[in-house]
């Protein structure tokens, strides 16, 4: 597939000011939420609070732990890592990302990103966006948005059959998964795309 890397200086002084950033941006302040970056060890109350938006999170349609290339809810292992955690007015969490390093110097990167059943449109782009802003300030370059899998692959002359099929899967196979929209949502940021492969 193709990995999204969001080149955090372009981020800060373009993509963050385009008007829907700007939109959603004040929506949020004016309603009172806050992005809060939590680093590690927490409190079992804040740990508390984040399983019951995985939980939620995790009660959608479609919606299942999927530890391959993903990370999955275990609180020895979230209390090892800086937590963002966006609040309501109301100081009421509705949703998180932990940060983990990426392989890259420079780079950085999150794995889990869960939200509550009800949130208000655009929670997850403030939610990216101000994570994005706050990692540009502590000097990361790079932001590992992660992989759109399938994308890129079998779309150009001379793929193989097998190739040609995956592109399929990536065309028509919405009813599990959406890897088309996946890509899609991560468009949105930015990105430069760059390929990766599985090798086995």
């Amino acid at each position: 597939g193709e990995e999204a890397i969001i080149d955090l200086k372009r981020f800060r002084s373009h993509t963050a000011e385009r008007k829907k950033f700007r939109r959603i941006r004040h929506k949020f302040e004016r309603e009172g939420y806050v992005l809060t970056r939590h680093a590690p060890p927490h409190g079992q109350g804040l740990l508390d609070e984040v399983r019951e938006v995985s939980e939620e999170w995790l009660s959608l349609p479609g919606r299942r732990e999927r530890t391959f290339s993903l990370g999955s809810f275990d609180r020895s292992y979230l209390n090892e890592t800086p937590l963002f955690v966006a609040h309501d007015e109301e100081r009421r969490p509705l949703a998180f990302a932990n940060e983990i390093p990426s392989y890259r110097k420079g780079e950085i990167t999150i794995d889990l990103m869960r939200h509550r059943l009800e949130t208000p449109n655009g929670t997850m782009d403030y939610l990216l966006m101000e994570l994005m802003l706050a990692l540009r300030e502590e000097g990361y370059s790079r932001f590992a948005l992660g992989l759109a899998p399938f994308s890129g692959v079998g779309d150009r002359p001379g793929a193989t059959l097998q190739e040609r099929a995956l592109n399929q899967l990536y065309e028509h196979l919405n009813r599990f998964f959406s890897y088309k929209g996946l890509r899609y949502y991560k468009a949105k940021f930015e990105p430069d795309w760059e390929e990766r492969f599985l090798v086995y």
